[in-house]
């Protein structure tokens, strides 16, 4: 529900979450960005926040050891490679970080049909014709991947 890269995703912090709000978003650095004056606003869906409620309720268990949104059981900050380990695990194999985030990114892109959204939740440059070459042009590929989860 957010399209993000695992590095992104392994860098949230809880007070990048703000879910209390009528679009609920995320506070991302993006990839190659470091300073937290570069963070960027990321909408996320409904089923994304329910998902987040839920896993803070599980978090909250696992004796955390920093401000991490996800974590291993032992409670430190979750790494690149276990959301691969996880994915590869789950799937047979089938299935990528980027591949989901390439569906996302489609999809969204097919609902809104407003690609400077689009780039601007995947932090793609405006103007760029990488979002709309690769994600909306792979669609077909993207239903294949979804129908063989």
């Amino acid at each position: 529900g957010s399209g993000l890269r695992e590095i992104e995703l392994v860098g949230l912090d809880l007070d990048d979450l703000h879910l209390d709000v009528e679009y609920p978003y995320i506070s991302i650095l993006r990839k190659g960005r470091y300073q937290e004056i570069e963070k960027e606003k990321i909408i996320i869906s409904n089923d994304a926040k329910l998902a987040l409620l839920q896993w803070l309720e599980v978090r909250d268990m696992l004796q955390p050891k920093c401000n991490a949104v996800y974590l291993t059981r032992s409670g430190d900050r979750i790494r690149e490679q276990n959301i691969i380990k996880c994915l590869k695990r789950y799937s047979g194999g089938k299935v990528t970080p980027h591949m989901l985030r390439h569906l996302y990114v489609t999809n969204l892109y097919q609902q809104t049909n407003d690609l400077a959204f689009v780039q601007e939740q995947c932090g793609h440059v405006n103007g760029s014709n990488v979002t709309l070459d690769v994600y909306a042009a792979g669609s077909e590929e993207a239903k294949r991947v979804a129908l063989n989860i």
